[in-house]
């Protein structure tokens, strides 16, 4: 395992809400981990729901010395960093069609199934940042999932067919993260991986829809946007659902 310090609970309402209610006492890199959240959030207030023991629950609380213009961006390098957990734990297990890709922002999708989902949550202290909590849920043994998205949602047991130990997942993907995170907080900012990031990006030069609008999806640029193509005009995207279908 990596330096990390594991704090680890049978059954929390949410991780995330669990690291900001103790943030003030927790350190940088300090890891939250339950084996059950029965409250569990998402993005845009959706509920994320995970089986008992079966998938990856944590959320990493950071303290980073950075501008609070560039905290969203974190979010990337999270993502990053699961594609490449993935990958480690994963080897050889797989063909080029199956890797880990990120739907922008905040999810991996393996074979167009959703395996992970993050949330991004953080407090300024006027310009300062006082904390940054990034919840992270991974599906990893689950095969069977909640109505609601069983059309959208995969693991890495029902996409690889492979039964991997939560704490090896853990274990890589902490350790991609601190390789993203040291050179995200050298750059100040994601500029460093805009090419192997778009490498992932599952409708990097593909049309999408936003907001009902069709367009080309160029990529991220080094603040972390969205660029998308509009009849020949580029436009930034940094906020919202980006579609890869009408809907």
């Amino acid at each position: 395992m990596t330096n990390y310090r594991i704090l680890r609970y049978d059954t929390l309402e949410s991780t995330n809400k669990k690291a900001k209610e103790c943030a003030h006492i927790l350190k940088d890199k300090d890891v939250i981990l339950a084996k059950e959240q029965t409250d569990g959030k998402g993005r845009m207030g959706r509920t994320w729901i995970s089986q008992r023991g079966a998938d990856l629950i944590m959320s990493l609380v950071l303290k980073p010395k950075i501008p609070a213009e560039i905290v969203s961006q974190i979010t990337l390098i999270v993502a990053m960093a699961v594609c490449d957990g993935l990958e480690k734990v994963g080897k050889n297990a797989y063909d080029r069609e199956a890797r880990p890709l990120i739907k922008w922002p905040n999810d991996v999708l393996i074979s167009s199934k959703k395996v992970c989902g993050i949330l991004t949550e953080s407090l300024f202290m006027g310009e300062r940042v006082g904390y940054v909590v990034v919840g992270v849920g991974v599906n990893v043994g689950s095969e069977e999932f909640h109505f609601s998205i069983e059309k959208k949602a995969g693991s890495i047991k029902t996409q690889w067919g492979l039964d991997i130990k939560i704490e090896k997942l853990l274990d890589e993907i902490l350790k991609a993260f601190d390789k993203h995170y040291e050179r995200f907080v050298e750059c100040q900012g994601v500029k460093y991986l805009i090419d192997s990031y778009n490498s992932r990006l599952v409708s990097f030069n593909k049309e999408v829809f936003v907001k009902d609008r069709k367009g080309i999806c160029r990529g991220i640029n080094e603040k972390g946007e969205l660029m998308v193509e509009f009849d020949d005009e580029i436009e930034t995207i940094c906020a919202g659902e980006v579609m890869t279908e009408a809907k």
